[in-house]
């Protein structure tokens, strides 16, 4: 399945396995099974505070103009698609490419119905 890590490895195995301690074992939880999409906290070997050891991070699909304070259930109600009735598209005047005029007015990007091609020859 996508998203999905085996992470059975005990905190002995962990701590000897990589010559360190781990910081915040209490909450771990060896598993064969974890999914992204509920972001749980796996061990990460690393340098942390000037010394190398094992602590717990979260895993999972966070972008990281995220704050902290937002969860799982906010981010999947930002990352809805919108329905297609809502999305409208239209062509809009050749006047987007000019820059001599300003730009920034609604008669560039309103609806433009350009001529028909086959007359121009």
């Amino acid at each position: 399945m996508c998203f999905t890590v085996n992470v059975n490895i005990v905190k002995e195995e962990l701590e000897k396995r990589f010559n360190t301690s781990f910081i915040d074992h209490e909450n771990y939880r060896p598993s064969y099974y974890y999914n992204a999409h509920a972001l749980p906290e796996l061990p990460v070997v690393g340098y942390f505070d000037n010394e190398y050891n094992i602590r717990l991070m979260k895993w999972g699909l966070i972008p990281g103009w995220l704050d902290g304070d937002t969860g799982h259930e906010d981010l999947n109600t930002v990352l809805e698609p919108y329905p297609d009735e809502s999305l409208k598209a239209h062509t809009i005047s050749p006047l987007i490419n000019n820059s001599r005029i300003n730009r920034n007015t609604p008669q560039v990007v309103e609806p433009y119905t350009y001529p028909d091609q086959s007359t121009l020859f």
